[in-house]
């Protein structure tokens, strides 16, 4: 949660893509969106509203998440 927050880390340890599980800003949330990286353009970001719970059924977001992860990884970006 914390390295998602870090724009100074992400940027000395060049992220480009962020995937946020748990996006939102109830407990048990990370609360960052688009508008956080506004100031990193070359941040790209995706985030799903869920709770951070083992409970949580995230099933739903793999395929997405997937092409996500895919597309950071074609382009030769770090993703965290």
């Amino acid at each position: 949660r914390a390295a998602a927050k870090n724009k100074t880390y992400l940027r000395m340890m060049g992220i480009t893509h962020v995937l946020n599980a748990a996006e939102g800003c109830r407990y048990g949330q990370v609360d960052t969106g688009h508008s956080y990286y506004r100031d990193m353009p070359s941040i790209r970001y995706m985030g799903f509203p869920m709770i951070d719970a083992p409970t949580t059924d995230i099933s739903r977001y793999f395929y997405v998440a997937s092409k996500f992860i895919d597309s950071a990884i074609s382009s030769g970006g770090e993703y965290g």
